[in-house]
């Protein structure tokens, strides 16, 4: 640190050595001469002088930045205060002050967003020693001028624009440069005016006024309209009050309507007027209309009234539905036809077919159930395919005598009623049984659950007991030639007469078991 010599350079003050109160002193004096204002370090961030002092402040509230000096915080810090303030302000940039409160500034370029007067409720004054703002040359985007005298100054003049005023006194005349075909002036109101000397209105003067609507013609409104002459009308007149003519010329017949308005079109035929609403006709010839429709027409011949149709369709038409010859209507009866040949027959009512389905040619047909009150007889030499699924998927109300073919254990199975419900066909379902005292023959499969499709038996060389789980064999072979007993005998057992018993022991008779002898056989425990 630049300022501080160390003064201890023989290492007194160090750990275990006797420390003198002159040493201390001279190092405390070595501090305080490193911090002298002349002579000690100078915080300039240079080698040894320490880091630059950026922030200022009982608590820190003014940092210095290498090209700005700020608060800390925005709005919180003054420059200067009501009592003691700074004599003047250079500022070689640009100054941005959202609010400036001044009594006089001289300034001689300034540019101002808003500028109002000191309370903030009105326009400020820019003005010289007599009052007055001159201004050079302005260009003002937007201008509100509520009062005064703008004198000699042509609004427009160089780019002309649209002006709105409330009031335009005009004490010479107005003048307007707009070309043919545009309007000089548009009005929106219509107050009629009381003074207007206008030469020509239309192209014509009073004296000699235009036909009405010569040039363009449009529609007129009229209290009273009297012609002394011809009143040629070339679309449609419409009189709210009955008109007065001496004669009426007309190209085509004319004729009253239902709100007595005068029409004309071209006639045709002899006798009254038919209007469009409710008219009754007599012995009318309609032509041929592009389209009619008839809510209720009677004495229509069909066999010579309506042509177009196809062989035999205008005689069906004259029979009753239901009877032979008629046609069959939607929901109607075919009744009971000598024959028929049906190609496409659809629908969800019963049919009874007294008959042979296919009798004489016979072929595919695809039903959803099909119900034979007798035996039925199927003498194909191929195969029958009855219902196939999954055991989740048999019938949720199963009735006896169903048969199906289950994909989840690959049976054929039928619907019995008892416990179980569905069994196999053509196998044996395998039980485990325990309760039966007689010996049975031994049954040996091919599977150890399921359904066994072959079962093979033993004879009397091999019975067994399924209540008391005794084996008998006529000559039992250890392939492995290891015979295993159990040496813990855990249940009674009784070793019947003309029989002895053998274990190897040691062996052990649980508590409470009793192992019975038959009188002169022997159980051996070797």
């Amino acid at each position: 640190m630049t300022g501080y010599v160390r003064t201890d350079l023989t290492n007194n003050i160090a750990d275990g050595n006797i420390i003198n109160a002159n040493d201390l002193d001279n190092e405390f004096d070595g501090v305080q001469a490193a911090f002298n204002a002349s002579t000690g370090h100078t915080h300039d961030g240079t080698t040894a002088e320490g880091a630059p002092i950026t922030k200022i402040g009982p608590t820190q509230d003014v940092i210095a930045g290498s090209t700005a000096l700020y608060p800390k915080t925005t709005n919180t810090v003054d420059l200067g205060s009501s009592t003691y303030k700074y004599k003047d302000l250079y500022i070689a940039g640009t100054a941005t002050i959202p609010t400036l409160n001044a009594t006089t500034l001289d300034i001689t370029t300034i540019e101002v967003t808003n500028l109002k007067a000191k309370d903030g409720t009105a326009s400020a004054t820019i003005a010289d020693s007599t009052g007055v703002m001159t201004i050079g040359s302005a260009v003002l985007t937007t201008a509100d001028i509520n009062g005064g005298t703008a004198d000699g100054v042509i609004i427009g003049g160089s780019t002309a624009a649209a002006g709105s005023f409330t009031t335009v006194s005009v004490s010479s005349q107005i003048t307007s440069t707009v070309s043919t075909g545009t309007a000089p002036l548009v009005i929106a109101s219509t107050t009629k005016v009381s003074n207007l000397n206008a030469d020509l209105l239309d192209g014509a003067d009073w004296a000699s006024p235009a036909a009405i609507g010569s040039t363009s013609a449009a529609a007129g409104s009229f209290t009273t309209l009297s012609a002394s002459s011809t009143l040629a009308v070339t679309g449609v007149a419409t009189f709210t009050a009955q008109p007065i003519m001496s004669s009426l010329t007309a190209s085509k017949a004319v004729f009253s309507d239902g709100s007595k308005g005068l029409v004309s079109n071209e006639i045709t035929g002899t006798g009254n007027v038919v209007m469009s609403n409710s008219p009754t006709l007599v012995t009318p010839a309609l032509g041929t209309p592009s389209s009619v429709t008839l809510t209720n027409a009677t004495g229509l011949p069909v066999s010579t009234g309506i042509s177009g149709l196809g062989t035999g369709v205008a005689t069906a038409l004259a029979v009753n539905t239901g009877s032979n010859g008629a046609f069959v209507v939607f929901n109607g009866a075919l009744g009971t036809p000598s024959s028929g040949t049906v190609t496409n027959l659809t629908g969800t009512a019963s049919i009874n077919i007294n008959g042979t389905v296919g009798a004489t040619t016979p072929t595919t047909g695809a039903f959803t159930s099909v119900t034979a009150s007798a035996d039925s007889t199927f003498s194909s030499t191929g195969a029958l395919t009855i219902s196939k699924g999954t055991t989740g998927q048999q019938p949720g109300s199963p009735v006896t005598g169903m048969m199906r073919y289950n994909t989840s254990t690959n049976q054929f199975e039928g619907y019995s009623g008892s416990s179980p419900a569905w069994k196999s066909i053509g196998g044996s379902a395998l039980s485990n049984d325990t309760s039966t005292s007689s010996n049975l023959y031994p049954v040996f499969a091919a599977a150890t659950t399921g359904t066994a499709e072959n079962l093979y038996t033993s004879n009397s060389l091999y019975l067994y007991k399924p209540s008391t789980g005794e084996l008998s064999v006529k000559a039992p072979v250890a392939s492995n030639g290891i015979f295993v007993n159990s040496t813990t005998v855990s249940s009674d057992y009784t070793i019947a007469s003309g029989y002895n018993g053998q274990s190897i022991g040691p062996m052990t008779v649980s508590n409470g078991v009793t192992v019975t002898v038959a009188s002169g056989q022997i159980w051996y425990v070797i």
